[in-house]
């Protein structure tokens, strides 16, 4: 799938592919509509199934016929200056008159986007627009616009929908069509789907990196390209041009092919990818540089540029106002929409094209793009090579594919010209003999019935379970488990080296004695009694299933070698009681067993060559696969593999080359830095062996990898290094815990390895769900919250109360650096907040200032994100006067925030300068490159607040330079620190003193690993600020605010909290 480098589908009018049908009716709208939003139980849309014979016997010709094709859908095309637009419809004979688009309802733009521009539960849709509506002049090379929308509660019930109208549409704040967009020509195409098409869309989308502004799908593993696409997972690493084909919902659905191609790819969309894949000219109606013209140099494959002005219907448009992209083929009856004009820029942007193969729909474009300029030919010599010429040849299995492929790449041009003239040379390499390695299966089975082991069990082994975990001490006989629903803390198990009333020796049950109805992959780099078998792998566990019986299976991980024994019964190693053992149990669905075979069965010795040549292959063997336990409400378990570092070959050296630029695919993986740190992206901390290399590594801030001390207490029983063989590590911040099968030494770094990941808070020492508050008058002590997971009973759940659920008397602007449900958007910002007010009520308007990223989801409810359950934040509420608005929005447009939802009127923005500026994306980046503005809460005597802001223009470091200047005090700084700024004392009376870690609020401990507020306190007088950037260097060049206020109770309650200070020199 394929997206131009400009804009999509940015100046002509727009096409409503008004309608593709799913098979039934729902309450939600998720489909496309006819001309005048008819809508009955049809076979075709807006066709009674009586007459739909009597419409199928008039199908004759080829051209305009109106074909079956035809009754799934409506195009509409809308001209520049008129608010009404020309569509194509069933029953039409060519364009009719559509009604006003600026009118919410009655027409087929507004019908289909219903259930988008308000609420409703069965209508789900992710929205993308690199304009996005009340966002301002956010960073992205995307031109793509859509909505692509599902009804999850009814079976194929989907569509997509591709236009070009920035701004368009408002995700669940009522149908506005942008007024400046009337006067512009533009093209609107929806598809009713299957829903089993929304992956294939979404991987041509994730080429393409669109800004999503709206996300409300819900997960499902069976869409894992949806899933990277909302995670902002954009695909860079070849391949970078990618097709799709897709078909609308009907019976005889209309064939799409969506084509995209990635910013890396360095091609031109329309020569090197729309004229390539269509095979075919092209007629293209779209802007156009200085740099690109009309290109007949190659015989029928000419570009050729359609002239302006053309006519649709009787609707005028040119191209100095149309905004729109399309193509037409010269052979064939393909029409497509790209989202990139045919300007040079866009070889270096993402960009993507939708081509519909529809006679009915080509015969019209065709009528409109009837006039072309004029195309230079240019003659072209081609040089028919003689046989065995201009080849390299290197017979290594299938590496000679491999090689053409990368030539098709520019990577190897210097290596091809190395090689000489090829009217001469030709080349050829000898195949090198590979080596075969073993991986060690113990035991595969196969089926039968009866009541058998094939999930995880309970503590004393008399119960199914959901998952287990045990530990066992050295020189322990016995264990410390914790299994679903009893996690509260660990327990004793029965001795391990007999087989009942423990967890793991019931689940082995049928591993260890044949049973007709469970059968198993057994794995050990260790296997019983086979005497030093060849293996770099050091992964231990069992895969088992009953066949007969839907979903009974189970997967064990463990550190114990040469155990189980196969059918041979129990068998704790004697020599192992002495060393401490870690084992984990997953009951899963039987549909888990693949996603847990990939790492498994492809993480051993394999030799590259044999991996090389083989891509699927290669592929699945440097994996991540996430899959769930069997419960409904299941944990979640992400699984890491590694295979080991790539040896150079004699080819190898030939490739040498395209190595250099894309070392990352070459390169050895350390899994613990290069891999675990990389994927949960937090600093861990680990329990393994080191070696006298590797070390703890606190060098990339939130990425440490901290070493646990020996020796360690689990529950009661000690455990050391010297005697603990289990590697393991957690989270810092968050709630993974992994087991990982490779000790934290240089040596993993040539081999495999596998870790296995859980996500679950009761693993750990559990998070405060609840906070600690103080509010005007009620100020002399924290008072405990209600807990802040549910909105009702505490101050900013009811705070939010209009923010989260529409009502029509509150407006406000929020922002957010990590907006809800926005993949990685770019800023430099890193503040959040909620600015609202009640325009029908004189001064009824507040500020809300926090430290949760994804908070709150701006009219879709109250979700506080489960994972910073486990960080500290703060929440700061001020009641203030509507005059105080435009003093906070000029200290906003300094520190330049994200605003991902505005819905403040006009009336009340135009009045405000200031506000008006913000919403627009005007920031200062002239001088002044600092503000300080004075403001006070609305009650008589009110709070003193100062609000300080400066820009990422001036370098000024905002706790010396700003917030100590001004507030003329030594400060007291609860932040994370880097390596370079640290307590500083130089200055008399102007010090910076760092508050040690960790604190107490209240009773609620917190620490810098897992608190991600910054605040400060003066030495003198009663000053309390939260800052929204911590104490580390970067944030010179970025922008940063600090909010601060000055009241004695305030502060008061955080100087407490700061008692200790780091010492300072």
């Amino acid at each position: 799938m394929l997206v131009t480098a400009d804009r999509f589908i940015m100046q002509i009018g727009w096409i409503f592919v008004l309608c593709f049908t799913f098979p039934r009716y729902s309450v939600a709208t998720s489909k496309c509509y006819d001309l005048n939003v008819n809508f009955k139980e049809t076979n075709c849309r807006g066709f009674p199934k009586s007459n739909l014979e009597e419409i199928k016997d008039k199908h004759q010709t080829k051209e305009f016929a109106y074909s079956q094709l035809i009754f799934y859908r409506a195009i509409v095309y809308k001209a520049p200056a008129r608010n009404m637009g020309k569509a194509l419809i069933a029953r039409g004979a060519g364009w009719q008159d559509i009604q006003d688009v600026t009118r919410p309802a009655g027409h087929a733009v507004a019908k289909p986007l219903e259930h988008v521009i308000m609420a409703h539960n069965t209508n789900k849709f992710i929205a993308y627009n690199n304009i996005p509506p009340d966002i301002p002049k956010v960073k992205t090379k995307s031109n793509s616009k859509g909505v692509l929308m599902m009804n999850p509660e009814a079976q194929d019930e989907a569509s997509w929908i591709v236009h070009t109208i920035p701004g368009f549409p408002k995700a669940l704040t009522g149908y506005v069509f942008p007024p400046a967009e009337i006067q512009k020509g533009h093209l609107f195409i929806c598809l009713t789907i299957k829903e089993s098409e929304i992956d294939a869309i979404a991987t041509a989308l994730r080429i393409a990196t669109p800004l999503i502004y709206h996300n409300d799908i819900p997960d499902d593993p069976a869409r894992p390209n949806l899933k990277k696409l909302v995670n902002g997972e954009s695909r860079l690493t070849l391949p970078l041009t990618v097709a799709q084909q897709i078909s609308t919902a009907a019976a005889q659905g209309l064939k799409v092919t969506i084509y995209s191609k990635g910013e890396k790819s360095k091609y031109e969309v329309y020569r090197r990818v729309l004229v390539k894949k269509l095979k075919t000219g092209i007629k293209v109606w779209t802007t156009r540089d200085k740099t690109l013209k009309s290109d007949c140099r190659i015989l029928d494959k000419s570009i050729k540029l359609v002239t302006s002005p053309i006519t649709i219907g009787d609707h005028a448009s040119s191209l100095e106002n149309d905004v729109s992209q399309w193509l037409i083929s010269e052979t064939g009856n393909k029409f497509c929409v790209i989202d990139k004009p045919y300007h040079k820029s866009q070889t270096k942007e993402p960009a993507m094209a939708v081509c519909i193969d529809d006679a009915t729909i080509f015969g019209h474009f065709n009528v409109i793009g009837q006039n072309v300029e004029n195309c230079k030919y240019i003659s072209m010599c081609y040089c028919a090579l003689p046989s065995n010429r201009n080849h390299i040849l290197i017979i290594q299995n299938n590496l000679i594919i491999y090689i053409l492929l990368l030539y098709q790449n520019m990577a190897v041009r210097q290596l091809i010209a190395d090689l000489g003239h090829c009217e001469t040379d030709t080349r050829r390499i000898a195949s090198h003999n590979m080596h075969l390695w073993c991986v060690f299966i113990l035991f595969i089975s196969l089926p039968k019935p009866s009541t058998t082991t094939s999930k995880c069990q309970n503590l004393a082994g008399g119960a199914e379970a959901d998952w287990a975990i045990m530990y066992k001490a050295p020189g322990q006989n016995m264990g410390k488990a914790f299994t679903q629903g009893n996690a509260g803390a660990w327990q004793n198990t029965a001795v391990l080296n007999v087989i009942g009333g423990h967890s793991f020796g019931k689940a082995l049950e049928h591993v260890i004695a044949v049973e007709p109805t469970n059968k198993f992959i057994a794995y050990n780099n260790v296997p019983p009694d086979i005497p030093k078998p060849k293996t770099k792998s050091n992964s231990k566990g069992v895969l088992m299933m009953n066949p007969q019986d839907a979903d009974a299976a189970a997967w064990i991980v463990h550190t114990v070698p040469g155990f189980p024994k196969a059918l041979r019964g129990y068998l704790f190693p004697p020599e192992e009681i002495q060393k401490g053992h870690l084992f984990i149990c997953l009951t899963i669905k039987e549909t888990m067993t693949m996603r847990i075979a990939t790492p498994l069965i492809y993480h051993n010795d394999i030799p590259d060559s044999e991996i090389d040549s083989r891509p699927n292959l290669k592929k699945l063997v440097n994996v991540t696969r996430q899959i769930s336990t069997a419960n409904a409400a299941g944990l979640k378990v992400t699984i890491y593999s590694k295979r080991k570092k790539l040896k150079y070959g004699k080819s190898h050296v030939l490739l040498r080359n395209f190595q250099n630029k894309h070392r990352a695919e070459f390169c050895s993986v350390k899994i613990y830095r290069r891999v675990l740190v990389k994927k949960l992206k937090t600093g861990i901390k680990v329990w393994t062996t080191r070696d006298k290399i590797l070390k703890s590594d606190c060098r990339i801030l939130n990425r440490n990898i901290k070493l646990v001390t020996s020796p360690i207490t689990i529950g009661d029983h000690a455990s050391s290094l010297e005697s603990d063989v289990s590697q393991w590590l957690i989270s810092d911040p968050g709630n993974k815990f992994c087991a990982v099968d490779k000790p934290y030494h240089k040596s993993q770094a040539k081999e495999p390895a596998i870790a296995v990941c859980i996500d679950d808070a009761t693993i750990f020492a559990p998070g405060q769900n609840m906070g600690k508050a103080f509010t005007q008058g009620n100020a002399g002590a924290w008072q405990n919250t209600a807990v802040l997971n549910v909105i009702g009973g505490h101050s900013f759940g009811k705070a939010l109360e209009h923010v989260i659920a529409v009502e029509p008397t509150n407006k406000f602007i929020a922002y957010n650096n990590v907006p809800p449900d926005i993949p990685k958007p770019k800023t430099k910002s890193n503040s959040k907040g909620v600015l609202m007010m009640n325009p029908q009520d004189a001064d009824a308007a507040a500020w809300i200032v926090h430290t949760v990223p994804g908070f709150p989801k701006a009219l879709r409810g109250y979700l506080f994100p489960p994972e910073e359950i486990q960080k500290g934040h703060l929440f700061i509420c001020l009641t203030i006067k509507e005059s105080e608005i435009d003093a906070i929005a000029m200290t906003m447009r300094i520190a330049t925030p994200l605003i991902y939802h505005n819905d403040i009127p006009d009336s009340e923005i135009d009045s405000r300068p200031n506000l008006k500026k913000l919403v627009n994306g005007e920031s200062r980046f002239i001088p002044p490159l600092t503000v300080t503005r004075d403001i006070s809460t609305a009650a008589p005597g009110g709070l003193k607040v100062t609000i300080y802001s400066k820009g990422e223009k001036s370098r000024f470091e905002i706790y010396r330079r700003i917030l100590v200047r001004k507030l003329k005090t030594t400060i007291k700084i609860w932040t994370t620190r880097d390596k370079t700024l640290k307590s500083d004392c130089r200055i008399f009376g102007r010090n910076i003193r760092l508050v040690t870690s960790p604190i107490s609020v209240s009773g609620h401990p917190s620490s810098l690993e897992s608190d991600v507020s910054q605040w400060l306190i003066s030495e003198q007088g009663n000053k309390f600020c939260a800052v929204d950037k911590p104490y580390q260097k970067s944030q010179t060049k970025e922008p940063a605010m600090a909010v601060c206020i000055d009241d004695a109770s305030i502060f008061t309650r955080f100087n407490e909290i700061a008692a200790n200070l780091d010492n300072c020199t």
